[in-house]
């Protein structure tokens, strides 16, 4: 077994501060849905189901890095960028999700403060 160390410090309106052995990170969100990223560059989404400690993390770096084509022959059309990347569609899925757990998160907070 290692020695490990973690503190998270709440910065307000949904931000922490992540402090670890290895590295320091920052997040935001609501309760459900969660953006960090960290100092060694490392981009995580994580959706929740609060209260269960049930939880889906998904590496950002590997969602956006995109997938390089092969060559193609002088026959073939290129539909792909100069770079020669494609778009992940799960880039969006995840980017819609987000949105959603947001907005949700957003009115269930306003419903049960009174403010709707």
């Amino acid at each position: 077994m290692g020695l490990n160390f973690r503190k998270s410090i709440n910065l307000g309106k949904g931000f922490k501060l992540n402090i670890g052995k290895g590295s320091i990170g920052i997040s935001g969100g609501v309760k459900g849905a969660r953006v960090s990223m960290n100092s060694r560059g490392r981009k995580t989404a994580t959706f929740s189901i609060p209260g269960t400690g049930i939880s889906y993390s998904v590496n950002l770096n590997k969602l956006f890095k995109g997938k390089t084509s092969k060559k193609k022959s002088s026959d073939e059309k290129d539909y792909d960028n100069e770079e020669g990347t494609t778009i992940n569609i799960n880039i969006i899925l995840v980017l819609i999700i987000v949105v959603l757990l947001v907005v949700i998160g957003v009115a269930a907070f306003a419903w049960f403060n009174g403010l709707i």
